[in-house]
């Protein structure tokens, strides 16, 4: 549904609140990575779109600002929102979210952003890429576009570096096996002996990814600026894409 002036102007005034959350579950996602799921303790709902992102106001006095990608929004009431984040080694942010109790308070704002799923028309194929926790703002995504059995064909390449690094794998092999117009890709980079499936970096992937579909998609891409950038290249360069349908979300 398309938003109003007046209701665009109050989403963004709301956004730009401080808001209290509470840290109310927390669990290991892979090595080094972790699942955040946090309440918003004035009960209102977050309205974010899917692949936007929150700034959390972290450290003794809030003073340490980090923006993390939403990898779901909703829960019985609309009022709590999850998070994919690693914990990097030296990273300010990163370390005070991991360090957090349950029950802990912090401040939020946002949501912001616009690598949102509405920059394709509903009915285009898509073709999402994610490397690492790359893949949080596309699961929301995905959450929303295959809430329906029916639809448009739509395919998740992930990349990284080993078998236990996967995100969700249980997930995304429950939903495909489910639904057949929705397929799930994995590249690692640094597979062992007993890996079976694709090798290698996502961009090698693309073009035998590409091949299934009957029409060009739209693709999300989001991770580093390096792998963003080899994508948007094979993408434009090999494959003769638009700009316009690829759309991009960086985390460095």
């Amino acid at each position: 549904m398309t938003q109003t002036v007046e209701e665009r102007r109050a989403a963004m005034a709301l956004a730009r609140q401080r808001r209290e959350v509470e840290l109310v579950e927390r669990e290991a996602l892979a090595p080094g990575v972790a699942r955040f799921v946090f309440a918003l303790r004035d009960g209102a709902p977050l309205h974010a779109a899917p692949g936007q992102y929150v700034n959390l106001h972290l450290g003794p006095k809030g003073t340490l600002s980090r923006s993390y990608s939403l990898s779901a929004a909703g829960g019985p009431e609309g009022d709590r929102f999850e998070l994919g984040v690693t914990r990097v080694e030296g990273g300010e942010g990163s370390t005070a979210l991991h360090d957090l109790e349950l029950g802990a308070r912090i401040a939020l704002d946002g949501p912001w952003g616009v690598f949102t799923r509405d920059r394709a028309d509903a009915a285009a194929p898509r073709l999402y890429v994610a490397t690492g926790t790359g893949l949080t703002p596309i699961r929301a995504m995905l959450e929303r576009d295959l809430a329906q059995p029916e639809g448009p064909p739509i395919t998740l390449l992930f990349g990284c570096r080993h078998a236990e690094d996967r995100l969700w794998p249980d997930e995304w092999e429950a939903r495909a096996a489910a639904q057949r117009r929705f397929r799930y890709e994995v590249t690692l980079s640094r597979a062992g002996d007993d890996w079976d499936g694709r090798r290698g970096y996502v961009q090698r992937h693309l073009a035998d990814v590409l091949a299934r579909f009957d029409e060009a998609p739209h693709a999300f891409v989001c991770g580093l600026r390096r792998m963003i950038d080899a994508v948007r290249a094979e993408l434009k360069e090999t494959h003769g894409f638009d700009r316009k349908r690829i759309h991009t979300e960086r985390y460095d």
